[in-house]
């Protein structure tokens, strides 16, 4: 839960309060405002939670990604819940305790796009990189198409529409040799060359 979440919870409502003096003689009402808090046991967990998330937010996580090095703030990784990053902790296989950094086999131009998304909340794609490559990066890190800024999620879902295209062209392709062989046995065999 990200720290606009939080913010986006009902407003407290303001009332006005009894006025005590020091010897709690009730000296009257006042027209000030004061927040009394309408909390559900629900935004009172979720306030906890903000409040380690913010603790945890100066930690600066280290992650290998394909040789490069990235670095983000823990709290930084949380903003996208149920994540492969959101996740990272010391007993992760992909933990190095020597080094104290997180290690993955995986595209660091890729990841640098993940990252942002973390950080800024839009995802861009890379053109130069290869569609597939990018749908398997982002189910690999447990990101969905739906993330993808418009201009990038059709410029995918064109490319992915046009590889398919292709691939269905090339099966066809294949399969000429053996239809044209068929078409011309059959021509062959219904001439009688007898005469």
């Amino acid at each position: 839960m990200t720290l606009t979440h939080f913010l986006s919870l009902p407003k407290r409502r303001k009332s006005t309060f009894q006025v005590h003096d020091d010897r709690g003689v009730n000296t009257g009402n006042s027209r000030q405002s004061l927040a009394q808090p309408q909390l559900s046991n629900y935004q009172l967990q979720l306030a906890a939670h903000l409040n380690r998330f913010v603790q945890a937010t100066g930690e600066v996580v280290k992650i290998n990604v394909g040789g490069q090095i990235f670095q983000a703030y823990r709290g930084t990784l949380h903003n996208i819940p149920r994540t492969r990053l959101s996740e990272l902790d010391t007993t992760s296989p992909n933990y190095d305790s020597e080094t104290k950094s997180y290690f993955f086999d995986r595209n660091p131009v890729i990841f640098q796009c993940v990252l942002d998304f973390y950080r800024d909340g839009v995802m861009h794609i890379p053109r130069d990189v290869c569609v597939r490559q990018i749908e398997n990066d982002l189910s690999f890190w447990g990101l969905a198409f739906s993330n993808l800024a418009d201009c990038c999620r059709r410029y995918l879902e064109e490319s992915l529409n046009d590889i398919a295209s292709y691939e269905a062209l090339i099966d066809e392709v294949r399969n000429v040799p053996n239809n044209l062989y068929s078409v011309h046995s059959k021509t062959y065999n219904h001439y009688d060359y007898s005469s």
